[in-house]
């Protein structure tokens, strides 16, 4: 389970990607991993490899030193968690990969190809 300390870190995360504040980057050409640099350290969200049997892996939050060695891991496991959790990872993957941007342009191409 996600202690107290880091879940409000990531509520302040989810907080500030929607003002923009926290930009993030993919690291994965899957987009299934992103990372934002936040000075004296960064952060990284990833959904982990799904096993047999379920439709997706975990997410994990991580947090990295400058350098990006892994100081703090963290996976979402719990009914509790998972909320805040798969909240983040939608607005980060929205935002690095300007997903609502490029889903209205390919909506556009469809319509104008079939008429």
């Amino acid at each position: 389970m996600i202690n107290q300390k880091v879940m409000d870190a990531i509520l302040r995360l989810i907080d500030g990607t929607k003002k923009g504040a926290i930009v993030w980057n993919s690291e994965s050409p899957e987009g299934d991993s992103f990372l934002a640099d936040l000075g004296p350290g960064k952060m990284r969200i990833s959904q982990g490899v799904a096993f047999r049997g379920e439709s997706n892996g975990p997410l994990i939050v991580e947090f990295l030193d400058a350098e990006g060695r892994t100081l703090s891991q963290h996976r979402a496991e719990t009914v509790h968690d998972y909320p805040a959790v798969s909240e983040l990872f939608q607005l980060v993957r929205n935002q690095a990969l300007d997903a609502d941007e490029t889903m209205s342009r390919i909506f556009e191409e469809i319509k104008r190809r079939s008429g």
